[in-house]
C-alpha cells in the first residue's frame, strides 16, 4: 500500500500542469488557484500517508484500512473539485475518478462486500462534491438545470460506475483466486482445507495430517502480524500450551515456521461449545453443573500454575466443552495467547508491552490497572465465570470497558445466591464470592486450592451428564471470536 501511495504521489504531483491547461485553455475563466490548491491539500494527504504507513511498529490493520479509505475517497472527491473549479459539471476529471477507482482496486483485490465498501464511496465522491458545489456556486446550479450539461454529467457516472463495478468484481474474483491458492498450501506436513476462525493473532484453520490419517487444527500467525514482538508472543503461546499434558487443557501436537516465514502451530480439533455459548443457549446452568465443569477447569489451570503459567484470559469463551471419549461434559481450557510464562523464560520487551492485557468483564482488580498478573488473578476470572454460569450474566455490566474495569476496582459484588435464578448452596456462594475478593491475599492462592475447595463442596460429584453437546466442530484457539458482555480491550 505505501509503494502505491508514493507511485500516486508522484503522478498526482506531475498532473499539475494539466490543471493549468484545463483551466486557461480549455475552459478559459476557471480558477487554476482553487484547482492548485486542492491538489496541495490531497498532495499533502497522499504524504501523510506514506508516513504512517512507514512507522515502526506499523498502525493496526483497521487502521490502514481506514486511511486508505480516507485518501482514495479524498482523491475521488478532489476529481469532483477539480470539475467545480472549471465551472462545470462534467469534463474529463470524470476520467481521472475513474483511474483513482482502478488504482484502490488493482492495490486491494478483495471480497465483493469489502470491495464494494472500499470503492463504492471512493466512486460516489466525485458526484457528491459536483452536487454539493451547487449550494455554493450559482453557476454549478444552473448547469445541473440544463438538460445537455445533466446529459453529459450522467455519461459521465455511467462511465464512472461501470468501472467500479467492473473492479469489485475482477477484484472478488483475484481474492477467491488467492485464497484458493492458499488453502491449497501445505504447511510441513500439514494440507489446509477450510478456516474455521479468525482471532486477534492469528487464523485458525481445519487442517489434515497425511501421516496421522486425522484432521487437526492449525493456528497461523496473522499475515499483517509479521514484526518480530508479534512472532515472539505467537511463539509464547505454543510453548505455553505445549508445556502442558492436562487432559482439560487443549494439546499441542506441533510446531514450526514454514520456508517463507509463516509461524503456525497444530492443535487437537474438538467438537463443542464453549461456556459462553452454552449459557446463552440453555440460560444459567445448574449449581451443580457449574461446579463439575468449574472443577475441571481449576485442574486444567492449577498445572498451568504449578509451571508458572498464568492465563490472564480466562473467560467462558476460552472454555470449551466437549465429549472426549464418550464423556460429556468435558472442559477444554484454550487460547493461551496471552499466558504470562515463569519470569526466568519471560521476555521483558513482551512483559512491558502487556501492560493490561485481558476481557474487561472477568478481569481481576490488580489486572485492571496494568500490576503483575500472579495465579490469584485467574482464580478471580474463574470466580467470575462461575458467577456468569450460575447468574447468566457477569458479574458487573457497563456501557464501556471503562465503566466495567471500575467496578471490578472500586463496587462489591452482589451475592451470586441472590441473583442465581436456582438455588446456589451457601458454600458455593462463599467460594465464589471469595474468589471475587479485590484483595488477591483474601482469594485461593492458586488454582489447586480452588481446585481442592471445590472438591470438597456440596455439590461435588452431584451432576451425572445425560446427553453429550452435539454441535459443530470449533476452533479450540481463536482469540476473542466468541460474543462477550463487554467487549475486549484491545490486545497490546
Amino acid at each position: 500500500m505505501r509503494q502505491v501511495l508514493i507511485a500516486g504521489a508522484v503522478l498526482w504531483v506531475s498532473a499539475a500542469p494539466i490543471d493549468w491547461v484545463m483551466s486557461q485553455r480549455i475552459y478559459p475563466g476557471g480558477s487554476f488557484e482553487v484547482m492548485a490548491a486542492v491538489r496541495v491539500v490531497s498532495s499533502a494527504l497522499l504524504l501523510l500517508g506514506i508516513v504512517l504507513l512507514g512507522r515502526q511498529p506499523p498502525p493496526s490493520a483497521t487502521a490502514i484500512r481506514r486511511l486508505w479509505r480516507v485518501i482514495f475517497v479524498a482523491a475521488g472527491a478532489a476529481q469532483g473539485a477539480f470539475t467545480v473549479a472549471l465551472g462545470q459539471i462534467s469534463s474529463a476529471y470524470a476520467n481521472g475518478a475513474a483511474v483513482v477507482v482502478v488504482a484502490c482496486g488493482l492495490a486491494t483485490p478483495d471480497h465483493w462486500r469489502s470491495g464494494l465498501r472500499m470503492l463504492g464511496p471512493t466512486a460516489v465522491a466525485y458526484p457528491v462534491a459536483i452536487l454539493g458545489a451547487a449550494a455554493l456556486s450559482p453557476t454549478i446550479a444552473h448547469r445541473l438545470g440544463t438538460e445537455v450539461h445533466v446529459l453529459a454529467l450522467l455519461v459521465d457516472l455511467t462511465v464512472l460506475f461501470m468501472g467500479t463495478a467492473l473492479m469489485v468484481a475482477s477484484g472478488h474474483a483475484f481474492w477467491a483466486l488467492r485464497r484458493e491458492l492458499f488453502e491449497a498450501r501445505r504447511l510441513g506436513g500439514y494440507r489446509l482445507k477450510s478456516r474455521i476462525a479468525v482471532g486477534g493473532m492469528g487464523e485458525v484453520w481445519r487442517a489434515w495430517h497425511g501421516a496421522l490419517k486425522r484432521d487437526v487444527a492449525i493456528k497461523i500467525l496473522r499475515l499483517d502480524l509479521t514484526e518480530a514482538a508479534a512472532a515472539a508472543r505467537f511463539e509464547r503461546e505454543a510453548a505455553a500450551t505445549a508445556a502442558l499434558s492436562h487432559p482439560n487443557t487443549v494439546r499441542v501436537l506441533d510446531y514450526g515456521i514454514t520456508d517463507d516465514g509463516l509461524s503456525f502451530f497444530a492443535m487437537e480439533l474438538l467438537d463443542g461449545i464453549t461456556l459462553q455459548e452454552l449459557v446463552e443457549r440453555e440460560g444459567p446452568l445448574p449449581p451443580a453443573r457449574v461446579v463439575h465443569l468449574l472443577a475441571q477447569a481449576s485442574a486444567a489451570l492449577a498445572e498451568a500454575h504449578r509451571h508458572g503459567i498464568i492465563h490472564r484470559d480466562i473467560k467462558p469463551s476460552n472454555l470449551l466443552v466437549t465429549t472426549t471419549g464418550g464423556v460429556p461434559d468435558f472442559v477444554k481450557l484454550i487460547d493461551f495467547g496471552i499466558a504470562r510464562r515463569p519470569r526466568n523464560l519471560e521476555d521483558a520487551t513482551l512483559t512491558r508491552q502487556d501492560m493490561v492485557v485481558g476481557t474487561p468483564a472477568y478481569m481481576a482488580p490488580e489486572q485492571a490497572v496494568g500490576g503483575t498478573a500472579e495465579a490469584p488473578t485467574d482464580v478471580y476470572a474463574l470466580g467470575a465465570v462461575a458467577y456468569f454460569a450460575l447468574a447468566g450474566y457477569p458479574v458487573f455490566a457497563g456501557a464501556t470497558p471503562e465503566v466495567v474495569l471500575g467496578a471490578h476496582l472500586r463496587e462489591l459484588p452482589i451475592r451470586v445466591a441472590l441473583r442465581a435464578t436456582q438455588a446456589v448452596p451457601e458454600d458455593l456462594d462463599q467460594l465464589v464470592m471469595r474468589c471475587l475478593a479485590k484483595d488477591p491475599r483474601d482469594r485461593f492462592s492458586d488454582a489447586g486450592a480452588l481446585a481442592e475447595a471445590l472438591a470438597m463442596s456440596s455439590l461435588a460429584g452431584r451432576w451425572r451428564p445425560q446427553s453429550p453437546v452435539a454441535e459443530p466442530v470449533r476452533a479450540p484457539a481463536a482469540d476473542d471470536l466468541a460474543f462477550e458482555p463487554t467487549r475486549p480491550l484491545d490486545r497490546a
